[in-house]
């Protein structure tokens, strides 16, 4: 276990990860709105700027920032699991040898079993036929689909843990090549180059992971959300029925072979443009401001760890 003065360093690294990351996903969400309805919707052929006509033409403007709230407490959480995860395990320096796959594959293991359930409540929110509450989101989840339903996705989300362990094993590389005070465009530029391999590589599971999160089952609706009291409401009329829809993927090898078979390799990487577009700018930007953000708050922490210590 780390000393105290250690998970105060980590914990400053959390809480500036945290930071940086909320910033940087406020200014390029309706990129992630795009590719998130890609991805649910990977077997039609949409392109990115078509689909954003339609999501203002129904929705308006509001559509591309539709659950951003949830999405940026799933993404703290996220950050402050992970971040501060992996700080601790690593302690002070780099991780090497072995210890370099070791510390971000762990970090993330945990940050995945801890906040899957919060980027489960987050992705359907953001794909609901009408605006609810996350509470009405995990209420009917539970009522239809069981109490494993916030784990939707767990598995290949636990197969994810291989992107932010290639990202931090290609940052830190890079980090090392150029030195630890290095510009903060040097920076902007290591951190996107590390992203855009990480999501490259392992994109196909990304797809995987929000279709099962949100098609195990049909979108809830308003309609379908069970009234808070047991009052009978006779003047609100019954929703249509639905059609019948094919049974979902049973997991991700079921969902990867579904998509390979509908479209192809372009179905494997559907949104791959618009999830680069997004992810390899807010990985950029959230590392230029974390590091400098997280050099200050650890130097802010210094006097007060001496003081306790004399």
């Amino acid at each position: 276990m780390p000393e105290d003065g250690g998970l105060r360093v980590a914990a400053a690294h959390a809480v500036s990860a945290a930071a940086a990351g909320a910033t940087a996903l406020t200014l390029l969400y309706p990129l992630d709105t795009i590719r998130i309805r890609q991805q649910q919707e990977a077997t039609r052929r949409q392109t990115s700027l078509a689909l954003l006509r339609s999501i203002i033409e129904l929705e308006g403007a509001a559509g591309l920032y539709r659950g951003l709230r949830s999405s940026l407490g799933a993404l703290i959480a996220a950050n402050l699991t992970y971040f501060g995860a992996y700080n601790a395990l690593k302690g002070p320096g780099q991780p090497r040898g072995l210890n370099a796959l070791l510390v971000p594959a762990l970090a993330g293991v945990i940050n995945v079993v801890v906040t899957c359930p919060v980027w489960v409540i987050s992705t359907r929110l953001r794909t609901a036929d009408s605006d609810l509450t996350p509470l009405e989101i995990v209420r009917e989840l539970i009522r239809r689909e069981g109490v494993g339903a916030l784990w939707s996705g767990l598995a290949p989300s636990l197969w994810l843990v291989s992107n932010p362990t290639i990202q931090f094993l290609v940052y830190e590389r890079l980090k090392a090549i150029i030195g630890p005070d290095a510009h903060p465009l040097r920076t902007f530029l290591i951190a996107a180059l590390a992203k855009l391999i990480s999501t490259t590589t392992t994109y196909p599971l990304q797809v995987a992971q929000t279709r099962l999160r949100c098609q195990r089952q049909p979108a809830i609706t308003t309609d379908e959300v069970e009234p808070p009291s047991t009052a009978p409401t006779p003047t609100r009329k019954s929703p249509p029925p639905r059609p019948p829809s094919p049974a979902p993927p049973q997991g991700i090898l079921d969902c990867l072979r579904e998509l390979y078979e509908e479209r192809g390799l372009e179905g494997l990487y559907a949104g791959l443009s618009s999830k680069l577009a997004f992810t390899v700018a807010a990985a950029a930007f959230m590392f230029a401001v974390y590091e400098r953000l997280a050099t200050r708050v650890v130097a802010a922490t210094r006097p007060r760890l001496k003081t306790k210590s004399r």
